[in-house]
């Protein structure tokens, strides 16, 4: 049997179970997959409690993505690139860390036809879910990726990751004149905070930092927020006369998951199975 958790502060509201379990039932194999409220401080010994028990892996999410990577034994060389990881494939006696959100947010992009090739992009915020955008965007195509963050210094350090991807940015600090100009040249903007979901960020805070008013009519928006399927920076962006990808977020999820299962299992992972067992 194979047993897998998913680490997170807060994980009630995460849709990530039910994926899972669709998908090991639809392969034919027994398993489980268990969510795990874990508070920041306890997180080291979470990492470890799941290596003692023998679980085969984990999913990490908000808000231990970075954090997480020094109580790993190993990472890959995308967690290494983005700073972030999402992914645990067990390895002896501990953990390496993976990426997985950098293909699950490509493999988004790629379903909604809206590749960033050629084109600038915006990415609202710093955290492991921004840093996984950014490569994305760059191994997308992207001409430049600008980062938007309330910490400014937060912001700089993503920007190094563009530039390490082989892109190219500029930092802004959230309310800053700037963010307008870099909004007004985006193609794409991609809102990776967690405002929107159950126990997130200021989204009033978010939209009046960086207004969307500001982008091109038909610019491609992105919420990677999943639940709920429509945020309020959606029907924002949607006021804005911006082309919002509806069910991006829920995508890039199932993308996420089925690459992480595939490490997990070395098989290939029922996508569509794990799409749709998110609205069940």
């Amino acid at each position: 049997m194979i047993r897998l958790a998913l680490l997170g502060q807060p994980v009630a509201h995460s849709r990530s179970p039910a994926m899972m379990h669709a998908a090991l039932a639809a392969m034919g194999l027994e398993g489980v997959y268990v969510p795990f409220d874990v508070a920041p401080e306890g997180l080291g010994d979470a990492v470890r409690g799941l290596a003692a028990l023998r679980f085969d892996g984990a999913n990490v999410t908000v808000p231990h993505k970075v954090a997480v990577m020094e109580h790993l034994a190993a990472t890959d060389d995308d967690a290494r690139l983005a700073g972030a990881v999402n992914t645990l494939v067990r390895a002896g006696d501990g953990f390496v860390g993976y990426n997985t959100d950098i293909e699950g947010l490509r493999e988004a992009l790629v379903h909604h036809g809206a590749a960033a090739r050629g084109e600038r992009a915006v990415v609202l915020g710093a955290g492991g879910a921004a840093r996984a955008a950014a490569v994305a965007l760059v191994r997308d195509g992207a001409v430049r990726v600008d980062v938007v963050a309330r910490r400014f210094q937060a912001a700089l350090a993503l920007v190094e990751v563009v530039e390490r991807a082989g892109g190219s940015g500029r930092a802004h600090r959230l309310g800053d004149a700037s963010v307008a100009e870099a909004l007004g040249a985006a193609g794409t903007v991609v809102q990776a905070t967690s405002c929107g979901m159950a126990g997130g960020g200021d989204t009033g805070e978010l939209l009046a930092g960086a207004p969307l008013q500001a982008c091109a009519k038909g610019a491609v928006a992105v919420d990677l927020v999943y639940a709920p399927p429509v945020t309020p920076w959606m029907r924002a962006a949607e006021a804005a006369g911006l082309r919002v990808l509806e069910g991006a977020g829920a995508r890039m999820l199932a993308g996420q998951g089925a690459a992480a299962l595939a490490r997990w299992t070395g098989r290939e992972a029922p996508i569509a199975v794990m799409h749709a067992a998110l609205w069940l």
